[in-house]
């Protein structure tokens, strides 16, 4: 990619904004199938607000697009809600325990 043989210099710039589109598109639709218990729950607490502000897809996207791109908004996305009077808890993908052969 260096050499532009996959990529041109300009292309390759515009890819790290390209994720920050699809991620956004992705963290919308998410929130857009979020069940009752997700919703009482409090999930995704930023995504939510900017979601229901029913400003749209194009609107709502261009703004967690922008909530994607600041660290202080990066990781709080990253978290979710703590138990009442606690802050919010670093989330953490459930880790699979294989037993051994």
């Amino acid at each position: 990619m260096e050499t532009g043989k996959y990529l041109s210099a300009e292309q390759a710039g515009q890819v790290k904004g390209n994720e920050f589109k699809e991620l956004a598109a992705q963290l919308w639709y998410l929130r857009q199938d979020f069940g009752d218990g997700a919703k009482e729950a409090g999930l995704l607490p930023t995504v939510d607000g900017v979601y229901m502000q029913r400003g749209g897809f194009p609107e709502d996207t261009a703004k967690l697009e922008k909530l994607l791109q600041s660290p202080e908004q990066l990781a709080a996305l990253r978290c979710l809600p703590g138990e009442p009077g606690n802050p919010a808890v670093p989330f953490s993908p459930p880790q699979r325990h294989f037993a051994p052969a």
